[in-house]
Order: C-alpha cells, then sequence, then structure tokens
C-alpha cells in the first residue's frame, strides 16, 4: 500500500492557503510516480522525491510568506497551534497520543506572529502536528461521531467501493470547510473553488493509494480521510489570522 508522505499533504495545504482571499493560488500538488507509473509500494518514497518533495514546499511556503506580509496578517505561535487544532478537532489538549506529536515538532512552530518569518519548516511542523490530531479524533470517534466530525458515512450503506466517489469526496471536503474553518456548510457549493481542490486532493489521495479496481481497506479510507483533515487544519484560515 503506497501511503500519503508529508510533503504531499504540505503542498494540499499550501494550494489552499489561497482561501479567504488573502493571496493568489501559488502552486499545486503533484502525484508521484515511478517510471512504470505504478506507485511505490508499502509507502517507498526514494530519498530524491524526498528531498525535492521538501525543497518545493519550502520554496512554496516562502513564497506565501512573501505575499501575505504586504497585507496585516500574522501566523498562530506554537501553543496557539497546539491549542486551536485540538479545539476544533474536538480532541482532549492532553490526550497523550497528540501531546506527544506536539512535543515532537514544538520547537519547530513558529514562536512569533511575524507572517515574514513563517518557513517551510514551520508549514512541516504544522502538518505533521495536524496529521496527528486528525488521526487522534478519527480514533476516539465512534463511527455516527466519526460520520459528524467528517461527513462520510463510515457504515458505507452502498459499499466500500463507495467511499471515495464523487459525492462522498465533495461531502467530506465541505464538511472539513465548514468545521475547520467555520464556514456556512450551505454557503459551500460544488462550484466552490475551494471544495473542487480539496476534492481533487482527495481523488489524488485514493488513487494513489487503492490498487485500481478493488474497494478500499478500513485502513486505506482512514488514511485519506486523515489527509485531507490534516490539509485542512494546516491551511491558512487556520494557521493565519
Amino acid at each position: 500500500m503506497k501511503l500519503l508522505t508529508d510533503n504531499k499533504i504540505i503542498r494540499a495545504s499550501i494550494f489552499i492557503l489561497s482561501i479567504s482571499g488573502l493571496i493568489a493560488s501559488c502552486g499545486i500538488f503533484a502525484k508521484k510516480k515511478s517510471s512504470s507509473g505504478k506507485g511505490s509500494e508499502a509507502g517507498e518514497v526514494s530519498e530524491t522525491e524526498k528531498v525535492s518533495d521538501e525543497a518545493t514546499a519550502k520554496e512554496e511556503v516562502t513564497n506565501v510568506a512573501d505575499s501575505l506580509e504586504k497585507v496585516n496578517v500574522k501566523v498562530r505561535s506554537y501553543q496557539q497551534f497546539y491549542a486551536t487544532y485540538a479545539l476544533l478537532l474536538g480532541i482532549p489538549s492532553d490526550n497523550q497520543t497528540y501531546k506527544t506529536a506536539y512535543e515532537a515538532v514544538e520547537t519547530n512552530l513558529p514562536t512569533t506572529s511575524s507572517v515574514k518569518g513563517f518557513l517551510g519548516s514551520h508549514q512541516l511542523a504544522a502538518v505533521k502536528l495536524a496529521s496527528a490530531g486528525c488521526d487522534v479524533a478519527y480514533d476516539l470517534a465512534t463511527e455516527t461521531e466519526r460520520t459528524n466530525k467528517f461527513g462520510i458515512d463510515y457504515s458505507f450503506p452502498d459499499g466500500l467501493g463507495s467511499a471515495f466517489n464523487t459525492e462522498n469526496r465533495n461531502l467530506l471536503a465541505k464538511t472539513l470547510i465548514s468545521k475547520l474553518w467555520n464556514r456556512d456548510i450551505e454557503s459551500i457549493g460544488n462550484d466552490d473553488p475551494d471544495l473542487q481542490t480539496l476534492s481533487t486532493f482527495i481523488n489524488e489521495s485514493s488513487t494513489d493509494i487503492v490498487p485500481a479496481g478493488s474497494d478500499p481497506t478500513a485502513l486505506q479510507i482512514k488514511t485519506v480521510t486523515i489527509g485531507a483533515c490534516a490539509s485542512v487544519l494546516a491551511s491558512a484560515p487556520v494557521s493565519f489570522y
């Protein structure tokens, strides 16, 4: 099974930085494929790909920071990231798994509110913390609570093969945007550019890790859900204020 990489989620969250009129669209994420066209096995990503991905992500974040400096926008501090993510996800801030993840990235999160000082390493740390928080939120929730948090009916009455069809991709995207960015869900139409961006990311992520012609496993469904959750949580409407 191919796993989502932190840097792929970073590029998704960077793309979504264009939300709320803060900046114009600033780069896209790309799927990594081998020369044969097949994805790597069991999350294997070459060192060359890792270095290239991280360098690209850091450069994009720097460009975003330069743009945001021109407007009156501030970035959250490390403590604010920790508290805000827990609050938005509805998880205890003292959850040991979440706390451990925070302690691992704490020194790599912003220490001041200056957007100019916001670096690629800060975005990487934010994505890792967001991923950990989304993972905890997913695991702590009952099936009904999970549906409430993420929008999809996780009992999958139409079978696992429907997990990330167009309807469910849009529902997952719409629910995350509404809950994590505090937007009225009724105002988010299927033609909303932010929903379309996130829905595309969900589709590419599921295509990456689910073999063609196969139904996704429970772990694959969780992986894609958490990737989508983290990309929204670690983006501008939450990181900046």
